[in-house]
């Protein structure tokens, strides 16, 4: 192929449309434009030549589609919108094309972007793919280069419109995605050897640093199946436990094993854990059906490295027969710190010394012999079994021993494991079983005892003694452990920094000290900014580096006499004593914006935090410290409001706010039961006929405590509660089916769009919702248009793109709302395949009398009109800005110069249907806007 390629030189381009300065010389290969730095790539230069399509997704998400192609000299990836037109269908791997485009950095290497295809026919690749490891893949050189690959299938992931393969290999695990192809039969891949060829895709951060690699390969004639896996994946011949991961220069690597065993443990769908001739394994498996403990199962996976022992992933179970409950092995906690026992089924006893508070399922810390350890009961505790038990009971304990090793003694050593302690994991409350209740003898007890031991005689005295040690031995054991237990009670296990508990105490104790000495005291509440981006981009461990960082610098920052505490998640409270005016609070505030700004390096990344400060001055110390709390949340809450990053003192007015935001709460969640809301609808306009084409539908809320509620103060509270949600999916339901009733009346169509908030977004029932409102109507899905703002867009999260992937699926359209404000760009736009531009009010209001806002309208539209989108103008409230839009050739107008939001029946009315109102929603209430467009 790299001989009968033709290169095709063109003009080089004059003006830039990538944002930078675009050069007149003309780049013929591939090679060329991969290899430009970013800031080359950033100069938009123009690219001319003949690749073949080596992976091609239209649908990548919802901006673009995924193509990576190539030519004789390497591979590239090109970035092609949604909304390209493909006369004959888009095109497959193999298909040889003639382009025309320009560079830009990418995310990674730098692309060809604002392409311009002609599909000249199929041809073979001009390159035979290149055999590499996973380790070769990491370095990065092979981004966009089509690869060849060898291992083992061990799951597979069927998605809607995607299949992804993760592949064993010899050096670590890859994931290796394609496009779903009707008719094939993915799952028949697991457990087989394959070859498989595709494109090596990076995987990328922020920063354009590469963090890992995948593949994308075109479809399943692109995998040559090596060595099949077994049809009958329990025929496998049987292996002990006791060979798994032993050395053997025969074994099959990567490949399933097949083992048999008696159930001792289970966790349906999550784990499971059986015993076979003296020798035990717990797995993970997906499997959920219910055994019980005894029954005898067959057990096949793939093995992986434990924290002690070797593991089974993707576990798959069969029953075999009803077996007998085993019975557990006496053991010491000594016998367990040696290793021989982990994952089997054991019985030691020990001591209680505390419940563990911090744990995320019900934990005891118990001692035994003076070892400490856990004994954890992996499922719910709705009776409270485990936390009703006596400190100082000793305890029969029956559960599986899971070993922990200590990581860094192991790494030091000489490559023995290290162990460090054990946990006992509970099958139910029933495996722990009281011996001996806790001892009424204390130290008062004893010192009574030595009194009368004295005057008892001298007879007595050696024995006095004895008990004396035994007392003491015992009372310094209860010391320790209560104290161990109550600095883990009242302290934060990721931080060390004192929980609610303690930070109570203490400002119980400031309160004091105020009207003892007449002081002045403050409280500050932060909570980390868009702390959920940290973990979603780089990790939980990065969002616990990012906790640990806080603690720390707030430590740094305040004096010794104040208190830091974690209240749970992201946020943190700092109590300030001894001020002498509240603008010391402030200035201390400020120094903790200031310690927070500093990056915080993980790995090989940095990333910011920055906090919103709510700060509540304690001038009363008749106050408690629960309304305290309430009021410097208040103050926060209103920081994070007015845009993060800053601080707000409480006042009067937030405690009026506070107060009037927790009425409406209350009376929102009844409005709903008591029928108070209500769906309006205002029509739009076709600008170029005058003819209403939809109706956008407003929420009117008329609350029997409250009187008429304004949008603007309750669906934020919606928003924040959750209510919207409900809210959201009864509006679906409602205005499709009074919209259809309209309709049947009218004999025509009328569009009808949703305006979907981000919290509906991230619920997984929207599709569903949408579904059934659409069904339940009768409508067709082309007539109901979703409405997104620009700022629910730009947050780009891998759900959100999901979502709106999958609403596309059902054949509704997209609408971009509030264009015009916020986070408005043009550039952005043509990322994002939307149907529709809603242009904000503020907008039209000024395009009349200002220059530079007619402009920007302009601009608008012309950019819809390059590519494909309608537009709607709100706002309309003069015959002028009606007829500017007219001239502007904006497709529909709405405002109250048209028309104003009415209740269904008068809009039949409107309408000129007289004759059949227009039913009623039953308990009817709208949400924030049902927009139409045309």
């Amino acid at each position: 192929m790299g001989a009968t390629l033709v290169l095709v030189a063109a003009a080089g381009w004059s003006e830039g449309s990538h944002g930078g300065r675009k050069e007149t010389r003309t780049l013929t290969s591939v090679k060329q434009a991969h290899e430009l730095t970013a800031s080359e790539a950033d100069r938009a230069i123009p690219v001319h030549l003949r690749a073949v399509i080596t992976y091609f997704d239209p649908l990548n998400d919802a901006r673009d589609g995924a193509m990576f192609l190539q030519d004789g000299t390497g591979g590239i990836y090109v970035m092609v919108p949604t909304n390209t037109r493909w006369p004959e269908g888009p095109p497959a791997a193999g298909t040889l094309v003639d382009l025309e485009a320009i560079t830009a950095p990418g995310d990674y290497a730098s692309i060809l972007v604002q392409p311009r295809f002609k599909v000249l026919g199929r041809a073979p690749f001009p390159l035979r793919p290149k055999r590499v490891s996973l380790t070769h893949l990491l370095t990065g050189l092979e981004d966009a280069q089509r690869v060849e690959v060898e291992g083992v299938v061990q799951s597979v992931v069927e998605l809607p419109r995607k299949v992804g393969l993760e592949l064993a290999m010899p050096d670590g695990v890859i994931t290796a995605v394609t496009l779903k192809q009707a008719g094939v039969n993915y799952q028949a891949l697991v457990d087989s050897k394959i070859l498989l060829r595709g494109a090596a895709a990076a995987l990328f951060n922020r920063n354009r640093q590469m963090t890992g690699v995948r593949l994308r390969f075109p479809d399943i004639t692109s995998v040559t199946v090596e060595e099949a896996g077994p049809q009958d994946v329990f025929s496998l011949p049987v292996q002990s436990i006791d060979r798994l991961s032993k050395f053997d220069p025969h074994a099959s690597l990567f490949h399933r094993v097949h083992l048999r065993g008696a159930v001792t443990l289970q966790v349906p769908g999550k784990s499971v854990c059986v015993e076979e001739d003296q020798e035990a394994l717990c797995a993970q498996t997906e499997e959920e059906s219910p055994l019980e403990i005894g029954d005898r199962v067959e057990m096949v996976g793939f093995t992986a490295v434990g924290a002690y022992k070797p593991t089974l992933v993707h576990a798959m179970l069969k029953a075999q027969a009803r077996g007998s409950v085993p019975v557990a092995t006496k053991i010491t906690a000594q016998d367990a710190l040696s290793g021989n026992y982990d994952s089997k089924l054991v019985k030691l006893t020990g001591k209680v010394i505390g419940y563990d508070l911090t744990a995320k399922n019900p934990t005891l810390l118990m001692d035994s012999q003076g070892v400490m350890f856990a004994v954890t009961l992996p499922v719910a505790d709705p009776a409270g079994s485990l936390a009703a038990v006596r400190s100082g009971s000793e305890m029969s304990i029956s559960g599986i021993c899971e070993v922990e090793l200590d990581a860094q003694k192991t790494a030091k050593g000489d490559g023995a494991a290290a162990i460090r302690s054990f946990r006992m994991i509970l099958r139910s409350p029933a495996d722990l079983v009281l011996v001996k209740a806790p001892s009424w003898w204390t130290a008062g007890h004893a010192l009574d005892a030595l009194g009368f031991s004295i005057f008892a005689g001298v007879a007595v005295l050696c024995w006095v003694f004895v008990l004396r040690r035994r007392v003491n031995h015992q009372t310094k054991m209860l010391r320790e452990s209560e104290e161990q237990f109550r600095h883990m009670a009242q302290h934060d296990a990721l931080t060390g920094l004192p929980t609610r508990l303690l930070l109570h105490d203490r400002m119980e104790m400031a309160l004091d000290r105020m009207k003892r000495y007449k002081s002045f005291a403050a409280v500050l509440m932060l909570d980390l900014d868009n702390f959920k981006k940290v973990n979603d981009s780089f990790g939980h461990q990065a969002g616990d580096l990012a906790l640990r960082t806080t603690a720390h610098r707030l430590i740094e920052t305040i004096r010794k006499t104040d208190t830091a505490a974690r209240m749970g998640g992201d946020e943190f409270v700092v109590l300030l004593t001894d001020l002498k005016e509240i603008s010391e609070a402030e200035a201390i505030a400020e120094k903790i914006m200031d310690a927070l700004a500093r990056p915080v390096t993980f790995q090989d990344h940095q990333f910011s935090i920055s906090a919103s400060i709510g700060i509540c001055p304690v001038e009363d110390a008749a106050m408690d410290p629960e309304s305290l709390l309430k009021q410097v949340d208040a103050a926060m809450y209103h920081a994070k409001s007015q845009g993060r990053n800053r601080c707000q003192v409480f006042t009067s007015d937030l405690a009026a706010a506070v107060s009037k935001r927790l009425q409406i709460q209350v009376a929102l969640g009844r409005a709903i039961h008591r029928q108070e809301l209500e769906v309006y609808y205002q029509p739009l306009v076709i600008s170029k006929n005058g003819e209403v084409g939809g109706v956008e539908a407003l929420l009117r809320w008329r609350s029997e405590e409250l009187g008429m509620v304004m949008p603007n103060d309750f669906i934020p509270v919606a928003e924040e509660s959750g209510l919207i949600v409900p809210i959201g999916e009864w509006v679906l339901e409602q205005a499709n089916r009074q919209i259809a009733e309209m309709e049947r009346r009218m004999q025509r169509s009328l569009l009808l769009a949703v305006n979907l908030s981000p919290r509906q977004l991230l619920h997984p029932g929207l599709v569903a919702a949408v579904s059934r409102a659409v069904s339940a109507s009768g409508r067709d899905p082309g007539h109901l248009i979703l409405e997104i703002t620009e700022g629910t867009l730009m947050s780009d999260s891998n759900a959100n793109r999901e979502t709106l992937l999958s609403l596309r699926g059902l054949g509704v359209q997209l609408a971009i709302d509030d264009f015009g404000i916020g986070f408005s760009s043009l550039s952005y736009i043509t990322q994002f395949a939307a149907d529709w531009i809603k242009i904000d009010r503020s907008l039209i209001r000024n395009c009349t009398s200002d220059r530079a806002s007619l402009a920007v309208l302009r601009a608008i539209v012309a950019m819809a009109r390059g590519l494909g989108m309608r537009v709607v103008a709100e706002g309309i409230e003069t015959e002028e800005q009606f007829q500017m839009l007219k001239d502007e050739q904006c497709d529909v107008a709405q405002g109250f110069y048209l028309a104003r939001p009415m209740p269904g029946a008068d809009l039949g009315r409107f309408l000129g249907v007289v004759e059949e109102p227009v039913e009623s929603a039953d308990g009817a209430f709208s949400f924030m806007q049902i927009a139409s467009s045309m």
